[in-house]
């Protein structure tokens, strides 16, 4: 007979009764809050250091830790769960943290005040970020709304914590093909930034580039300058005219210039009338000199910084080779060419230069890059998938198409305009060189096919 049973059955049922209650209480008494504590402060420091593969099994035992001391539905879960979820994102385990995150709402839910606690904003943000990640971005863009709304509600329509989530919302959106409302929550971003820093603090640098670059994405040019020329303006107020700080606002300005020589004032330009220095057709006009002057400045204010900052002033000196490359001046792009690779390479980041970079291409009217249908329902979305040839001046020499499932007349469309595109060679340390083989993947609307309605049949 088992020794520990023999006992049960001599003392009878009010002292086996006695000893569950005791082993009970002494289970629930194994964790402490000042162990749980512990714990945490143990996460918290592996997970502040970004030492992420550390901080897992530190959040994984104080889940653990919460459900042994205070149960499986506890709502002091939601934190823990919410923790676990955001290290799993960020070792991009994406399946662990969905689960992680739900388990965190559905506790929260099962609150009677679900809707007032202010836990469940991070948890929708993380669960957001993971369903943005994975592409689903109908789903992520309910779970980063509702984040949004809560947000607003709770801490007032221009919290700061919103510049946190905004930019993935944002990101929801533009994957969507959603142009207004992404528009819409950039500028409502900048507000927030406006109010939070004041309209002339150089922490509202960052949100200016920003909203300045979407202008640029959508071809809105005069807008991004005057945004990038208010950036310059306060980083002068702030350190004077050679301000580290102007260097990213000068930069802006000369990309809104050979932006918009590539691609026109109008978003609805020509492309047949479309040339540059070199006889290519993609542009009109000339190169604005004020945008040369720009990067001149630019790479003028990074070459007095002591030590110096390589990743900077090669990025810099990438641009001033685009600049020249464009205005068909070869031997100076070459030159800017060789400066950037050897700044990048003393950065450690030489090798983004191994691969052409498109510099000046018009998509075809029916490309994802241009079109904007108001009824996306109308259209599906095929690719067309491209083989090229780059020459050293950056040319296409070849283009091929090589699958897809797009048809016919829209491979031969974006066939014909990456023949007429110019890049960025790739570049070593000698300057450019040319490239044999290059694959591109363009992604054009095809309006879907009409059905006819099937007629009534008669009584």
């Amino acid at each position: 007979m088992d020794r520990f049973t023999l006992p049960i059955r001599k003392t009878g049922m009010k002292a086996l009764l006695t000893a569950v209650f005791l082993l009970a209480s002494a289970t629930s008494l194994a964790v402490t809050d000042a162990e749980r504590i512990q714990v945490y402060q143990e996460f918290r420091a592996a997970f502040d250091a970004k030492q992420f593969a550390a901080a897992l099994p530190l959040a994984a035992k104080l889940v653990s830790m919460t459900e042994q001391q205070l149960g499986p539905d506890t709502n002091a879960l939601v934190n823990p769960l919410t923790n676990l979820g955001t290290v799993n994102l960020r070792l991009t385990q994406y399946p662990a943290a969905e689960t992680a995150y739900q388990r965190a709402l559905a506790i929260i839910e099962a609150q009677s005040s679900a809707g007032a606690d202010p836990a469940q904003i991070s948890t929708l943000h993380g669960l957001g970020e993971v369903l943005l990640a994975t592409k689903r971005y109908e789903a992520a863009k309910v779970s980063l709304d509702r984040a949004v709304g809560l947000t607003r509600n709770q801490r007032g329509l221009y919290d700061q914590s919103q510049l946190a989530i905004l930019p993935s919302l944002i990101e929801c959106h533009m994957a969507m093909q959603n142009f207004a409302l992404a528009e819409q929550q950039h500028q409502y971003a900048f507000r927030i930034a406006e109010s939070t820093f004041g309209r002339a603090d150089k922490r509202l640098l960052g949100p200016l580039d920003r909203y300045a670059r979407w202008y640029e994405l959508m071809g809105r040019y005069t807008t991004a300058r005057l945004l990038h020329a208010r950036g310059l303006q306060i980083a002068e107020q702030d350190g004077g005219q050679t301000s580290l700080l102007a260097v990213k606002p000068l930069r802006g300005l000369a990309r809104s210039y050979w932006l918009e020589y590539i691609n026109g004032p109008e978003e609805t330009a020509d492309t047949s009338q479309l040339s540059d220095a070199a006889g290519n057709n993609i542009s009109v006009g000339r190169l604005n000199p004020d945008g040369e002057r720009a990067l001149q400045i630019a790479i003028a204010t990074l070459n007095k910084q002591q030590p110096v900052i390589h990743q900077d002033l090669g990025e810099t000196q990438l641009e001033f080779g685009d600049w020249y490359l464009l205005a068909g001046s070869p031997s100076k792009s070459n030159d800017a060419y060789r400066l950037a690779f050897r700044e990048l390479e003393s950065a450690g980041s030489a090798s983004i230069l191994a691969t052409p970079k498109s510099l000046a291409y018009r998509a075809t009217p029916s490309s994802t890059l241009r079109m904007r249908p108001e009824k996306p329902e109308d259209f599906d979305i095929r690719n067309v998938e491209t083989r090229l040839v780059v020459g050293a001046d950056g040319r296409v020499l070849d283009a091929v198409s090589v699958g897809g499932d797009a048809p016919d007349a829209s491979i031969k469309a974006v066939v014909a305009a990456l023949k007429r595109a110019r890049y960025r060679p790739r570049l070593d340390a000698s300057g450019a060189v040319e490239t044999k083989e290059l694959l591109y993947t363009e992604r054009v609307y095809v309006r879907k096919p009409v059905v006819a309605a099937t007629p009534a049949k008669q009584p």
